[in-house]
């Protein structure tokens, strides 16, 4: 025919593309491999996880024949892919290359095809160039350029931490990656520094990665958003490691420092310092560290394994021990703590296991929590409203905790409540099988005073019993 429409439609997932040419053969009488195709990309439509729209900004002129093709430019405009351009050659003697020109992407866009749970407010910008030589492996650099932002949670408009100007950028010979790097400054805090090789990028998750990795945080605030009770969070954290494995299975060995730590929380009077955790990292294996950390009163040590061996499920297990460690130190709570506690961290759950001693504390009002009291899950409500607050659900939270913990307390603790007071002692048993709730085995004594109906009533000898089921009474 005089003229030739060409349509191509692909979806994966919540992905798609659409594309559409239109021309014709300069010579449609002569053998086909004689024939010259002209015409123009009329039309290019991407949907990234069914939210982010990409579309081609204005028809870009196309040239192929048996020999050669040609785009011209051809740009890109969405609504956080503010101009992307590209235009490329292909011959058959010699191979192909591209010329891409990123004016601006928002880095938000990684949500869409990586389905992470944050929130970056940084654009990116450079040039990507890309050889690929009839008959070999491919070569090309680029350079990007990272502005400052912030980085939060998708739920939480606080940010996480603020970066500023960074930078990207590679050289790929004949299909080796000669030289990465990576740069991210951390307002304030330090930087994040990567510089890394890969033999055979034509591998691709199996293919070989070296380089380094240098971490130095000069402040440690941006942890005080994991530790949201936390008035005052500091210190310092350098990691310089090596890298090794794969793509795909990432190594790390070298060296970790974590110095000068302090934790502090004003209305509780918990204050930790000095804490440390350094050792070194080993690759391929288990790593260990250790460290400890000063209480208000007493010294506690602390030991950390790391398992890597498997990126996408890594292992962390955290030991804390110390004898008459004093944590919390106000007018209205005083905890001292035999600690011979451990608790593991793995994607998706956290084990305890260990035994808590409390020898000596007092707990004063002020510091425990109010709770609604919600209707007998038997009440039915036959006309009227339902009197009283009503407590919303709370969702269950998926993370599982799982373990035993043995938690006993001595003989020099009290409980100093408006309308008691009293001694408590004795040892329980708590047993996490999944779900935030344990369930409980054993028995806390008390004794002491309880005003009720206007009397004050003298408690000799008083009971607590959990006999192994839910401990939420």
């Amino acid at each position: 025919a005089d003229r030739q429409v060409i349509s191509f439609n692909a979806r994966s997932g919540l992905h798609e593309l659409d594309v559409g040419l239109a021309g014709r053969l300069e010579q449609p009488g002569q053998p086909a491999e004689k024939w010259t195709w002209t015409g123009q990309l009329d039309r290019l439509h991407a949907v990234l996880n069914g939210k982010e729209d990409i579309s081609l900004q204005a028809p870009a002129s196309v040239q192929a024949s048996a020999q050669s093709a040609v785009l011209d430019t051809a740009c890109l405009l969405g609504a956080r892919v503010e101009t992307i351009c590209l235009k490329a050659g292909w011959l058959a003697s010699e191979g192909a290359e591209v010329e891409t020109r990123i004016g601006q992407v928002h880095l938000d866009v990684l949500n869409e095809l990586l389905g992470m749970d944050l929130r970056l407010s940084q654009t990116l910008s450079g040039d990507i160039q890309m050889q690929f030589p009839a008959g070999r492996k491919p070569s090309g650099s680029a350079d990007f350029h990272i502005t400052t932002g912030t980085i939060s949670y998708i739920d939480d408009p606080d940010p996480i931490l603020e970066t500023g100007e960074g930078a990207l950028a590679f050289i790929l010979t004949d299909g080796r990656l000669t030289s990465g790097v990576l740069d991210i400054p951390i307002t304030g805090q330090g930087v994040i520094d990567i510089d890394f090789h890969i033999p055979d990028v034509t591998a691709g998750l199996d293919a070989e990665l070296g380089g380094t990795l240098l971490i130095d945080l000069t402040s440690l605030d941006v942890l005080s958003v994991f530790l949201p009770k936390a008035d005052q969070v500091s210190g310092t954290m350098r990691a310089d490691l090596e890298m090794s494995g794969t793509l795909g299975q990432p190594y790390f060995r070298g060296r970790f420092d974590l110095r000068d730590g302090l934790l502090v929380n004003r209305t509780s009077g918990l204050r930790l310092e000095d804490i440390e955790l350094y050792g070194n990292l080993v690759g391929t294996g288990e790593t260990q560290l250790t460290g400890g950390f000063r209480a208000a009163e007493g010294v506690g040590e602390l030991n950390a394994r790391i398992d890597l061996r498997d990126i996408q499920q890594p292992h962390f297990d955290l030991g804390i021990s110390g004898e008459q460690l004093k944590l919390f130190n106000s007018e209205d709570l005083m905890i001292v703590v035999d600690s011979d506690l451990n608790m593991a961290f793995q994607p998706g759950s956290v084990t305890i296991g260990g035994a808590l001693h409390i020898p000596s504390a007092m707990i004063a009002p002020a510091v425990i929590p109010e709770q609604t009291v919600s209707e007998s899950t038997d009440l039915v409500i036959t006309a009227g409203q339902p009197t009283g607050e009503v407590v919303e659900k709370q969702e269950v939270q998926p993370l599982s905790i799982l373990g035993n913990l043995k938690f006993s307390l001595g003989d020099d603790v009290t409980l100093d409540l408006t309308v008691a007071e009293l001694d408590l002692a004795g040892e329980v048993d708590f047993n996490w099988q999944g779900e935030p709730l344990p369930r409980a085995n054993g028995t806390f004594t008390l004794e002491g005073e309880i005003v009720a109906f206007g009397q004050r009533l003298k408690i000799a000898q008083g009971d607590i019993g959990f006999p192994g089921g839910p401990a939420d009474n």
